[in-house]
């Protein structure tokens, strides 16, 4: 009578382990399900008031990680690149980042668990910023999962409790790397802030010549220092070629032999340019002949020259097609053959 008895109690336990095993296994693998909320209070992930005068942005994705900080000086950018290296930052990489953040519409909302957490790959998140204000009120925002199917992405913030599948992200965000943050341009100012602008050229060891030299009188007529009058589309043609001017190379980890090569090839600049600005300020600008080589620099010979510029931190390394904008003339401002 026994042997019957313990076969039941084996299938029993049997069938009970079973149970218990699917239970988990569905537990585990279940599909997310979404929160009944009411979509017209939960229109947009973001206010726009929430990106309002921010002072600091941690931005991390598989490519690395970039501090930036609002810029106290704003000579080039309202912002600066503090990590992994110190340099103004590209205003339009940040701005992009911010707009692409704005007007995020929400497709559904889930629950913040750990089942949902995993499915929508936030542990750990393909991306996070840290946005801070200048009240040092602080953002944290994880990006997960894009659904490359539903053209969508998943979206949490780190002080709610729920996740938002919104729309597929306009601007690539896991595609920008540190070239991408750093502000290549050369010179700081806009054509409008320019109130005189000479460009000379040495001519043997020492003496140099007067190649440009025009300014903005009261009428905002360009003039040069005969008094004629200059074409205006002209002179800010001219002025443009030599203010979108962007650099190869930043040399801002400057050896001790470095700098010592970097100062000989400026002390006596083939070119030089001065910009006196309308709030009074001049800048000048050094620029070197082509050169042959920098120590630690890996650069073929002849193919670059360096801009050192008076109200910046570190000299510019250029390639050479952009060399011909130094032959311009006064004369062709003038004959409008730019």
């Amino acid at each position: 009578m026994n042997k019957p008895s313990k076969a039941s109690n084996l299938i029993l336990f049997s069938f009970f382990l079973i149970l218990s095993i699917s239970a988990i296994m569905t537990e585990l693998f279940r599909t997310p399900t979404a929160q009944k909320f009411n979509l017209d209070n939960y229109a947009f992930v973001f206010k726009r008031d929430d990106f309002k005068d921010l002072s600091k942005i941690v931005f991390k994705n598989s490519l690395g990680i970039f501090h930036l900080n609002k810029s106290k000086e704003q000579i080039i950018s309202p912002w600066e690149l503090k990590f992994p290296r110190d340099l103004p930052a590209r205003t339009e990489t940040i701005e992009s980042i911010i707009n692409s953040l704005q007007n995020l519409k929400i497709r559904k909302i889930y629950k913040r668990d750990a089942i949902n957490i995993s499915n929508f790959s936030l542990n750990p998140p393909l991306m996070e910023l840290k946005l801070t204000d200048k009240e040092k009120n602080q953002m944290q925002i994880e990006l997960g999962l894009v659904d490359s199917i539903t053209n969508s992405t998943y979206i949490a913030l780190k002080d709610q409790d729920i996740i938002y599948q919104i729309d597929s992200i306009s601007f690539p965000l896991e595609k920008i790397d540190l070239s991408d943050f750093i502000e290549t341009k050369i010179f700081s100012t806009t054509p409008k802030e320019i109130k005189a602008f000479k460009l000379f050229q040495r001519v043997g060891r020492t003496s140099k010549i007067s190649k440009i030299s025009i300014y903005k009188d009261k009428q905002n007529t360009w003039k040069n220092n005969r008094g004629q009058k200059f074409n205006s589309s002209s002179s800010i043609e001219v002025l443009n070629k030599f203010l979108n001017l962007k650099s190869t190379i930043i040399l801002d980890e400057v050896t001790e032999k470095l700098e010592k090569k970097i100062e000989r090839y400026t002390r006596s600049p083939l070119y030089s340019i001065i910009i006196q600005e309308e709030a009074g300020n001049e800048i000048e600008y050094k620029v070197s002949s082509l050169i042959t080589s920098l120590p630690g620099i890996k650069m073929e010979k002849g193919q670059y020259f360096i801009v050192k510029a008076s109200n910046r931190k570190f000299p510019f390394l250029v390639h050479k097609d952009s060399y011909s904008i130094f032959s311009l003339r006064e004369s062709q401002i003038q004959r409008q053959r730019i």
